[in-house]
């Protein structure tokens, strides 16, 4: 009897925990199920309550870092064989295939997001802009009798952890407002991000308590930094990480609400979710990967709406362009590849009210139904994505569109042919240099920048912008499958514009063919703007455009389905799909053998 009795009461407790896994709230029960388990994972294997390292080359000393990377990897490898058996007894739907990649491309960003500190004793961790234990950028703010944590990003986030309250811009004794690159660093940015991320160390505070104490950086205590707020703005990994596993979630869903289906869906998503720049925003405590995540948002209800015209769906739209401008302005990249969506729905709108159709299920007009849904939109995009930047410009006569004049000569890449430094490719830099090194002075030792546009954000998609110490043959390797996969894409998409012209397949996808186009010409086009506009700065760089990351996995996805489809030449399409499925598990294989196997990363010296 008691055996019968524990077997029941297993099999209600498993009936519950499948119906809670399956049912209504699955989101919720998943969301949170992530949340608790990156949480133990970070505490048992990557918290600290103080700074460790003597210097950064005693990393890997630590045998917590390493235990973690080994159950990692173990981790993964499990998933991946659950995949395979799966597979090999034909129950690998594709819906569970998702589910399995999706998965091992959680475990991939939590490697480097959770084990990698933000900016460790005596590192720098291939942040931007911290200045963190600066001194001289901070400033006294009369009209709330406190002194800011300085204009670097880390001092913003302090600011608000310590005080609940943001950096202003610079007051000058003549009364004026200093507007100088060392008077404003990051103040000029729209604050969201800061908001999040200091009040998400007062969560945190509630529970993570360490020993007194002031932490010396560089040698230096006048910061004032104890050990409770370097613990606390280094368990931001945790809150980057849970962002980017959200954000694998959204990746396939605008795949497979544009269409792509099958193997071309996984392929496209696998792409996607493995790109190194994810693992970066997930340790990053600057503004680009947050303000990335709410762009992502965006589009992907954006492409539900113009299907749909649902409530909810409008209103998502309209918080995720808020808010992805009010962590940054480049934000409003994704609101101008959404902006013809919304005019294609109103013209439909007043093409169906002049002929009497319905465009959807409600009872009032169509026009009067998306006229409200769009005011409802513009009075949450404008007051949340601008409200930063109007606050600025009346009480400090910031410009809209401030941006930090940098004048770095160091920076500076000289090139006058807009076809070699933006349309050209391949192209010498893509072989003359794995890397991108962040200065042009320093070519007698070999590190040169990067004149094209296009191979510097393939190199930075990988791995950054700065140098390595001891990390010259894993990068190598990953770089290489990339240009495996390029190459072999390239000659694929070339072989489908053929077939296509041959053939005039009648199934093209317009909204696929849209969303992707637009995010490469927006994206793209933005960066080209921002390169000629602002040449002293670093300009080159995936993380401003890193939403153009899913438009180019989507294309190699939409084109593996196009060389199942086209009836001519069975054999070069077989070599074409086998190819690309080689060339994307390549990938994948290097990006996870260099990020579970690569040090923290550091100036190259």
């Amino acid at each position: 009897m008691p055996e019968n009795k524990a077997v029941q009461i297993a099999e209600k407790v498993g009936g519950f925990i499948k119906k809670a896994y399956t049912g209504k709230f699955r989101f919720l029960v998943i969301a949170a199920t992530c949340i608790v388990f990156l949480y133990v994972m970070y505490f048992a294997f990557c918290f600290r309550p103080t700074p460790t390292y003597a210097n950064k080359d005693h990393y890997w000393d630590d045998a917590r870092n390493i235990a973690f990377r080994v159950v990692a990897a173990i981790l993964f490898i499990a998933l991946f064989l659950y995949g395979m058996m799966q597979f090999a007894l034909r129950k690998l739907t594709v819906h569970k295939a998702a589910v399995i990649i999706a998965l091992m491309g959680g475990v991939f960003v939590m490697i480097y997001g959770l084990s990698t500190p933000i900016y460790d004793y005596d590192g720098v961790w291939n942040q931007h802009d911290l200045y963190y234990g600066n001194t001289t950028t901070r400033y006294f703010m009369e009209d709330k009798g406190i002194l800011d944590g300085g204009g670097g990003h880390f001092g913003m986030i302090m600011t608000v952890y310590r005080h609940g309250v943001i950096p202003e811009i610079v007051k000058l004794p003549d009364g004026s407002y200093d507007f100088t690159f060392m008077g404003v660093l990051e103040r000029y940015q729209p604050k969201l991000f800061y908001l999040i991320s200091g009040f998400y160390m007062r969560f945190n505070s509630l529970f993570v308590h360490c020993p007194e104490g002031i932490v010396s950086i560089n040698g230096s205590t006048a910061y004032g930094l104890t050990n409770q707020e370097w613990a606390l703005f280094e368990s931001l990994r945790l809150l980057f990480t849970m962002m980017e596993w959200l954000q694998i979630y959204f990746i396939y869903k605008i795949f497979a609400h544009v269409g792509l289906k099958g193997k071309g869906l996984l392929i496209a998503f696998t792409l996607a979710i493995f790109s190194p720049m994810w693992c970066y925003f997930a340790n990053w405590a600057n503004n680009d990967g947050i303000s990335t995540f709410f762009s992502i948002v965006a589009i992907y209800y954006a492409i539900r709406y113009i299907k749909e015209y649902k409530w909810y769906q409008i209103i998502m739209v309209a918080l995720g362009i808020g808010a992805s401008m009010a962590c940054k302005l480049g934000g409003t990249l994704a609101a101008l590849v959404i902006a013809p969506m919304l005019i294609y729905v109103f013209v439909k709108a007043i093409i169906a009210t002049s002929k009497g159709q319905r465009i959807h299920t409600q009872k009032m007009p169509e026009l009067v139904y998306i006229t409200l849904q769009f005011t409802v939109l513009a009075l949450i995009v404008f007051p949340l994505g601008l409200g930063f930047p109007i606050y600025n410009y009346i009480r400090y006569g910031q410009d809209i569109m401030f941006f930090s004049p940098v004048s770095n000569e160091a920076l500076y890449i000289v090139n006058e042919s807009f076809f070699e430094r933006f349309i050209l490719f391949p192209n010498s830099d893509l072989f003359r240099m794995i890397w991108v090194h962040h200065s042009n002075q320093d070519e007698a030792f070999g590190y040169i920048q990067d004149t094209s546009l296009i191979t510097a954000v393939i190199k930075t998609s990988l791995y950054g912008e700065y140098g390595f110490g001891h990390s010259a043959l894993q990068c190598t390797m990953l770089y290489v499958s990339t240009l495996v996969l390029i190459f072999f894409t390239m000659i694929a998409v070339i072989y489908r514009i053929i077939m296509y012209f041959i053939n005039k397949p009648n199934d093209v996808n317009k909204l696929r063919f849209y969303v992707f186009a637009s995010i490469i010409v927006v994206f793209y086009g933005w960066a080209v703007y921002f390169v000629n506009s602002f040449p002293h700065t670093c300009n080159q760089d995936m993380r401003y455009i890193a939403v153009i990351i899913i438009a180019l996995s989507g294309i190699v996805g939409s084109t593996f389905m196009s060389l199942e489809r086209n009836p001519l030449l069975p054999k070069v399409n077989k070599v074409g799909k086998y190819g690309l499925m080689a060339a994307t598990a390549l990938f994948v294989a290097m990006a996870f053998g260099t990020y579970l196997t690569i040090s923290p990363w550091f100036y190259h010296i």
